[in-house]
Formats: structure tokens, sequence, C-alpha cells
């Protein structure tokens, strides 16, 4: 085997180990947003759900895409034999599977970032239903009691009537 085709074979090969680490950060970046749904509005858990699923299809393209590289690289090389033209080849292939890397990355970090917006949006909604509940619940046992010292009110004014008649 030639240094071209060693080189070759060793440019896919770290393009493809590349593609698994990314798809491998990415699964444990996103395997815990949809655990805490409970918190999220139904807006938040559909974006947690398609920021997911984005990203798992978006590992898919990029073995899909380092696995036809290296099919490509290999059917070239049984019938390419000028050196020149396999270099260039192998450089067009490797641009083009790194732009597309590039590319995905950069999706999955406008989707990121729109996940981390939703979360904080949601936890500041979370803390405002607290404050909510707690000052009805205040108005409530204020009226409780309202309510109780009325009852005790229109309690005398039986027994006084009652003594009356």
């Amino acid at each position: 085997m030639s240094w071209i085709n060693r080189t070759i074979f060793h440019v896919a090969g770290m393009l493809f180990a590349s593609a698994v680490a990314l798809s491998a950060t990415a699964e444990d970046r996103f395997s815990g947003d949809v655990r805490v749904a409970g918190t999220l509005s139904a807006r938040e858990v559909r974006v947690a759900n398609e920021t997911v699923a984005t990203e798992k299809t978006l590992e898919k393209l990029h073995k899909e895409i380092l696995a036809e590289v290296v099919s490509e690289i290999s059917s070239k090389l049984k019938f390419r034999s000028n050196t020149a033209e396999m270099r260039t080849f192998a450089d067009q292939i490797t641009k083009s599977v790194v732009a597309n890397i590039g590319n995905s990355s950069k999706a999955l970090d406008n989707l990121r970032r729109e996940l981390d917006a939703s979360k904080k949006s949601a936890a500041s909604q979370v803390k405002e239903l607290h404050r909510t509940v707690a000052t009805l619940q205040s108005e409530q046992q204020a009226a409780e009691r309202e309510l109780a010292s009325v009852k005790r009110e229109i309690a005398e004014i039986r027994r006084e009537l009652s003594r009356r008649r």
C-alpha cells in the first residue's frame, strides 16, 4: 500500500473518529433534557424533543457520509493510478466532509442556544408561578380568617336575637 493510500485511509479514519466523538458529545449533552420536562411548558418540551431528534438525525448523517467517503475512496483507489489525481480526489472529499460537519455543528449550536433560552424562560415562568401560588395561598388564608370572623359575629348576633325573644 503506497503512502497516498495510507494517508487517504488515515484521513478517512480520523473523520470517522471525529464524527463518532461529536455524536457521543451531543448524546451526553441532550440525554437529560427530556427528563426535566415536568418543569417545562409544552413548547420547551417540543423544542427539547426536536433538538434530540435533530441531533440523532445529524449523527446518522455523519455516519452515512463517512461510510460513503470510505467506500468511495476504496472504490476510487482501485481505478486511479495517477497520484496527483488521487490527491485532488482525497482533498475534495475531505473538504466536503469537513464542510458538512461544520454546517451540522453550527445548526446544533443554534438549537442548543434556543433550548438554553427556552430552559431559562421556563425557569423564570416556574419561579413566577411559585410566587403567584404563594400569594394566592396567603390571600386564601386571609379570606378564611375573615370568614371565620364573620361566622363568629353571625353566631353572636343569633345568640343575641335568641336572648331577646
